[in-house]
């Protein structure tokens, strides 16, 4: 299972199409991604290397027009982990 990729999708609506191919009738897709609000506060979150955060309704959105039929963003959480200096960091991620 890949993770932490869809930051990097120079077209997620292509890909999220590929996957909605590929999935057995009945299958199931899970993204889960770091909320913007907290996301680019990151030392790696860096939008000139590609890096972009995809909102609650650009997921929802691209997740339909890819062909999916039944789409929530049913789930928030947080988590404190720390940064390379060692400081204590809040992320925010929806799926």
């Amino acid at each position: 299972m890949p993770v932490n990729v869809y930051y990097f999708w120079p077209n997620p609506l292509s890909v999220l199409t590929e996957l909605r191919r590929v999935l057995r009738p009945g299958g199931f897709c899970l993204i889960a991604a770091t909320d913007q609000a907290t996301a680019y506060s990151a030392p790696f979150a860096r939008r000139e290397h590609g890096f972009h955060v995809p909102g609650e309704d650009e997921l929802r959105a691209n997740h339909v027009k890819a062909g999916f039929g039944q789409v929530a963003l049913e789930e928030r959480f947080e988590e404190v982990t720390t940064r390379p200096d060692g400081s204590p960091w809040q992320r925010g991620y929806i799926s």
